[in-house]
């Protein structure tokens, strides 16, 4: 993610030691056209499973337009000393806040506080107990066939423990009645969450 770095330009005669000008990356809009929205789902719980945060921004233009949702994962295992690297987690936005449960000790209490996984456009693709016909239909590939709270449908597993990462949603709302917020945001288990059932 570019927004917030600075850019140095220089003379172009490599010998002048002399700094020309330099500007900060942000993003190209007047507070009179639009507003930034950011959201944060933090991992920070003393006793939890995973250790950082995952950023949502989206601009939101005073005509009724926005733009895509720039998604920053820093996401890692808890501990200071601890380098494990797992792949394949699955990650989704539920429609209720975090409770109790989330770092309980059982890993199938945990979370289901959460409700079911967040679908302001009613996504069902004929059988909305088919799950086995949905895994076939939503995808990365197939975005608008999936759930808008499937994160990992729409845009794939994570991992926990690399360095961070920096995507984007053209179909993820972050202002109106379809926002995202306050839901839960899980982290299911590695290798594609044997942990937890949509």
């Amino acid at each position: 993610m570019l927004t917030g770095q600075a850019k140095l330009f220089t003379p172009c005669d490599r010998w002048l030691p002399l700094r020309w000008m330099c500007g900060n990356i942000l993003w190209g809009y007047s507070p009179a056209e639009a507003r930034q929205v950011t959201a944060i789902a933090s991992f920070h719980h003393p006793h939890g499973y995973a250790w950082g945060y995952i950023r949502f921004s989206q601009l939101v233009y005073h005509t009724g337009g926005r733009s895509e949702t720039v998604i920053e994962l820093n996401l890692r295992h808890p501990g200071s000393n601890d380098r494990n690297v797992t792949s394949g987690h699955n990650w989704a936005i539920f429609v209720n806040p975090v409770g109790h449960d989330a770092a309980v000790k059982f890993f199938t209490s945990r979370c289901t506080a959460g409700g079911y996984r967040w679908n302001p456009d009613f996504i069902h693709l004929a059988n909305p107990n088919a799950h086995d016909f949905y895994n076939e239909q939503c995808s990365p590939e197939t975005p608008l066939r999936c759930e808008i709270g499937d994160l990992s449908g729409r845009l794939g597993t994570i991992d926990l423990g690399q360095k961070r990462v920096v995507m984007s949603d053209p179909n993820l709302p972050l202002d109106c009645q379809r926002q995202l917020l306050p839901g839960q945001h899980p982290l299911d288990g590695p290798e594609v969450g044997a942990e937890q059932n949509p």
